[in-house]
């Protein structure tokens, strides 16, 4: 059991970072973004979260022009 608990803390205890992001292949509207490690829900909510931001002040960004 301790094994398993070992690998779950060294899963979220290096900083998440991100490697590459590309667009998906086969979905002209989809990002493909790669970490060092695999996000933890939380990360993903908070990723989803800036995402739509970011798309936002990209669309408030062109209606400006």
């Amino acid at each position: 059991m301790s094994k398993i608990v070992d690998l779950l803390r060294r899963k979220v205890a290096d900083p998440l970072s991100c490697i590459s992001a590309g667009r998906d292949g086969e979905n002209s509207q989809a990002l493909v973004f790669t970490f060092n490690r695999e996000p933890t829900d939380a990360e993903l909510r908070f990723l989803a979260d800036q995402m739509g931001r970011a798309a936002r002040m990209c669309r408030a960004g062109r209606d400006e022009r």
